[in-house]
């Protein structure tokens, strides 16, 4: 049952982020790249611009979302006897969604979504601060939102193996 338990937590955290870094990639690109240009002269334009935007960033981000809350999960199940509150559940998951979410680019550009006329695109310092900002938002959110849940599943856990 432990088992069935801590795969249901970690396919949990998997849709988890995919969803929420697909979202998050159709706003943050909706909000920091077309919207500045003057793309859009009312809110229904916005929508549409997030939802046009949501379909583009769902086979990479979410793939991606889901590899890394998976990974990310896993790691933090790792850890977990470690943490002592809520709070350093939240900073090490920030920490692990930057560093699993910098690898974002390569994974881009190893699918083919990089951009043929770019064969180097992953080096680009804009792309991967965007990336690390859409894992890291993904991760604290995954915190917030699951943070007890995660804990007490950790704990039993604990308990069990003990």
């Amino acid at each position: 049952m432990k088992m069935m338990t801590t795969s249901r937590v970690t396919i949990a955290a998997g849709l988890f982020c995919a969803a929420t870094a697909t979202l998050l990639s159709a706003v943050f690109v909706t909000a920091f790249f077309a919207a500045p240009s003057g793309a859009f002269h009312n809110a229904g334009d916005v929508v549409k611009g997030i939802f046009i935007m949501f379909l583009f960033t769902a086979i990479p981000a979410g793939s991606f979302g889901f590899l890394a809350g998976v990974a990310g999960s896993a790691w933090l199940r790792i850890r977990a006897r470690h943490f002592h509150s809520r709070v350093r559940l939240l900073v090490e998951s920030a920490l692990i969604g930057a560093a699993l979410s910098s690898i974002f680019p390569f994974f881009r550009w190893a699918i083919g979504w990089a951009g043929g006329d770019r064969e180097y695109s992953f080096l680009d310092l804009k792309a991967l601060l965007f990336c690390v900002a859409v894992g890291c938002s993904c991760a604290v959110l995954f915190a917030v939102v699951f943070g007890r849940l995660f804990l007490a599943n950790c704990a039993s856990d604990k308990h069990t193996a003990a």
